[in-house]
């Protein structure tokens, strides 16, 4: 059974299970907890406050019966940065939002149906930044922002949100930290503002890197650029014995220079960079399947010494080889 609640009657349940909150008695942190009301959910959402203007929120809950909230037409009064930890539920903008995503909410305009699956626990961390706090961030370099997030920043974007994006081992080292914090006090209210900010700046730079390859691409002639896709198509042909760099050069008709620089600004990396993280996905991929040892993975993807693969891997993923194919 589907329980529909319009936005008023969300608001009023809400306002009843506010006259239960819980304040934390440690020093130096300014922490409540919100049980959820019980016609909706069994959990809890958890905001601390890390500054003016910024809050962090740890949002668990698990719905008894699936429910809609219809939301009539508002505005958001900050940029919201959410990661789904655990989650199943239906945006209002008809995205189908799983667990390991995280997205970007705008301060556009939403309105429109989200759906709550029932029985499926949703663990989400999102923070809260006040738009005149995201302003200052970029004070003097909002150049550098892509024109959506430049929109965003000053609130003059029109949509509610941003493509979701997949949430990287990184954010995922990051949320656990939160989730796992070992401080109290103030210390604690100091590592989690950095932690939040670290997921903040893990979730901009993508947009920001492409951006900053977009600008660079157009600085190249269009055959310059026909000539690096070629030789990334050559590398990727060649896993298992690619070129010397003067090798690729020469077959792609450039300059080793100008191989070299071109090919870091279309792809914001260097040319074996580039190998070597198509490398690492493709094991990833390939991991996760089950189909293969680990030691014909790493040959599948040009490693000969096993023990090398398995560094490689380490040190890009932050897990073995042998405890991803485990976790997966």
């Amino acid at each position: 059974m589907t329980i529909t609640l319009s936005m008023s009657g969300w608001q009023e349940l809400w306002q009843q299970s506010f006259t239960k909150i819980y304040h934390s008695s440690e020093p130096g942190i300014i922490e409540t907890i919100v049980e959820y009301p019980q016609e909706m959910a069994k959990g809890y959402r958890r905001f601390i406050r890390l500054r003016s203007g910024i809050i962090l929120e740890i949002n668990d809950y698990v719905c008894e019966n699936d429910f809609a909230l219809e939301l009539v037409l508002y505005k958001h009064w900050c940029t919201e940065f959410v990661f789904s930890i655990s989650r199943d539920s239906l945006r209002c903008d008809g995205h189908h939002l799983v667990s390991g995503e995280n997205y970007l909410a705008t301060g556009g305009y939403s309105q429109g149906r989200s759906i709550f699956r029932a029985k499926e626990r949703c663990l989400e961390v999102n923070i809260y930044i006040d738009f005149s706090i995201a302003k200052a961030f970029f004070d003097g370099q909002i150049e550098v922002l892509p024109k959506d997030l430049r929109l965003i920043v000053e609130d003059n974007y029109e949509q509610p949100y941003l493509p979701s994006q997949k949430t990287t081992s990184a954010m995922q080292l990051a949320l656990q930290q939160i989730l796992n914090c070992p401080y109290q006090g103030l210390t604690k209210q100091m590592y989690l503002e950095s932690k939040a900010l670290e997921l903040v700046a893990l979730q901009l730079q993508p947009m920001i890197m492409v951006n900053q390859t977009l600008q660079k691409q157009r600085e190249l002639k269009s055959d310059d650029i026909d000539c690096i896709n070629q030789a990334k198509v050559i590398l990727l042909q060649n896993l298992h014995n690619p070129p010397s760099l003067l090798a690729l050069a020469r077959q792609v008709r450039l300059n080793e220079r100008k191989l070299k620089e071109g090919f870091r600004q279309v792809f914001g990396t260097t040319v074996f960079g580039y190998l070597h993280n198509y490398r690492m996905e493709q094991a990833r991929s390939l991991l996760a399947e089950k189909l293969m040892s680990i030691t014909a993975v790493a040959h599948a993807v040009g490693y000969k010494n096993l023990g090398d693969f398995s560094t490689a891997f380490r040190k890009k993923f932050g897990i073995s080889p042998k405890a991803y194919q485990k976790l997966m």
